[in-house]
């Protein structure tokens, strides 16, 4: 059964990696919009990816929308507590703890 699935989960890893840097490139050009449609793609495929939350949390922070980044990036810290992407950006996260608590 691995040697059948292993080269899907490969292809699906390539298609992860290959929308996730697409998104982080459509946010970094301010294509918000875009980004946004790629990245809500890449989480319905993987949910448990971090670096997706991690870029939607960057996206969400953007657009002013600070509940929903405090919510992505506490889901990208609980996916990956040990990843140092997490502190790429410590701005985004200190602007975040500024803000409080998410609102529902």
């Amino acid at each position: 059964m691995y040697t059948l699935l292993h080269p899907l989960v490969q292809k699906l890893g390539l298609v992860m990696d290959a929308l996730t840097l697409l998104g982080s490139s459509l946010i970094q050009t301010g294509n918000y919009g875009e980004a946004g449609v790629i990245l809500n793609r890449a989480v319905k495929l993987r949910p448990v990816d971090a670096n997706v939350h991690y870029q939607l949390g960057l996206l969400d922070f953007r657009l002013g929308r600070t509940a929903d980044a405090q919510r992505e990036m506490a889901r990208y810290r609980e996916l990956a507590p040990r990843n140092p992407q997490g502190n790429a950006r410590p701005g985004v996260d200190h602007q975040l703890k500024l803000s409080g608590p998410p609102r529902s």
